[in-house]
Protein backbone atom coordinates (compact mmCIF):
# COMPACT_ATOMS: atom_id res chain seq x y z
CA UNK A 1 0.00 0.00 0.00
CA UNK A 2 1.07 3.56 0.07
CA UNK A 3 2.54 4.94 2.99
CA UNK A 4 0.52 8.46 2.67
CA UNK A 5 -2.71 5.74 3.07
CA UNK A 6 -0.56 3.91 6.10
CA UNK A 7 0.40 7.30 8.06
CA UNK A 8 -3.41 8.86 7.40
CA UNK A 9 -4.14 5.58 8.99
CA UNK A 10 -1.89 5.73 12.18
CA UNK A 11 -2.96 9.70 12.89
CA UNK A 12 -6.52 8.75 12.23
CA UNK A 13 -5.61 5.68 15.26
CA UNK A 14 -4.04 7.56 17.36
CA UNK A 15 -6.12 10.69 17.44
CA UNK A 16 -9.27 7.83 17.97
CA UNK A 17 -7.19 6.53 21.06
CA UNK A 18 -6.20 9.74 22.81
CA UNK A 19 -9.78 11.16 22.38
CA UNK A 20 -11.03 7.35 24.00
CA UNK A 21 -8.07 8.82 26.40
CA UNK A 22 -8.88 11.63 27.29
CA UNK A 23 -12.89 11.23 27.73
CA UNK A 24 -12.71 8.50 30.15
CA UNK A 25 -10.26 10.68 32.29
CA UNK A 26 -12.43 13.73 31.95
CA UNK A 27 -15.68 11.63 32.84
CA UNK A 28 -13.96 9.80 35.71
CA UNK A 29 -13.04 13.24 36.85
CA UNK A 30 -16.13 14.41 37.02
CA UNK A 31 -17.78 11.61 38.96
CA UNK A 32 -15.14 11.58 41.81
CA UNK A 33 -14.29 15.52 42.46
CA UNK A 34 -16.38 17.65 44.56
CA UNK A 35 -18.33 20.25 42.84
CA UNK A 36 -16.20 23.54 43.53
CA UNK A 37 -18.74 25.55 46.26
CA UNK A 38 -20.14 22.08 47.88
CA UNK A 39 -19.12 21.63 51.71
CA UNK A 40 -17.72 18.73 52.74
CA UNK A 41 -20.34 16.23 54.39
CA UNK A 42 -18.95 16.89 57.99
CA UNK A 43 -19.01 20.51 57.62
CA UNK A 44 -20.59 21.91 60.88
CA UNK A 45 -20.86 18.36 62.95
CA UNK A 46 -19.74 17.20 65.75
CA UNK A 47 -18.33 13.70 66.79
CA UNK A 48 -19.64 11.26 69.52
CA UNK A 49 -23.11 12.46 71.05
CA UNK A 50 -26.94 11.45 70.31
CA UNK A 51 -28.10 13.08 67.75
Amino acid sequence: MNPVIWGIGVVLLLGFLFAVTVGKIKWRRSELDPQPGALPGNKGRVSGGDD
